[in-house]
């Protein structure tokens, strides 16, 4: 094996402080394995200065926004906000039935409020 997962996060590491320098970062997380794993290393790399933002669009499982927060502040250390804008999604979604256009609706939406 030619590479080490803990040499390859250093790195990853190195190379955002290097980019960001005293700069702020902010990112979108949804909980997930992929985002949680990318906001705890942009959190090693520049600490607080890492804008973690969870945007709740109401198609969330029971208190999984609650939950993310929780694991992701407490657990992770992660400068975490969450944005509730489930009524807002929610409104947009009534009626729409065709998933091509709510997965529109949701993406474009999501832009908009992050």
């Amino acid at each position: 094996q030619d590479w080490v997962m803990t040499d390859y996060a250093q790195e990853f590491i190195e190379s955002v402080r290097a980019k960001v320098g005293d700069g702020h970062v902010i990112g979108a997380v949804s909980g997930g394995v992929d985002s949680t794993v990318a906001a705890v290393l942009m959190t090693r790399a520049i600490g607080d200065r890492f804008h973690a933002v969870l945007v709740d669009n109401g198609c969330l499982r029971k208190d999984e926004a609650k939950n993310v927060l929780k694991r992701m502040r407490e657990d992770c250390g992660v400068n975490l906000r969450c944005i509730d804008a489930s009524d807002r999604f929610l409104d947009l979604l009534q009626g729409v039935t065709d998933p091509e256009q709510k997965r529109k609706i949701i993406g474009t939406t999501f832009i908009e409020v992050f």
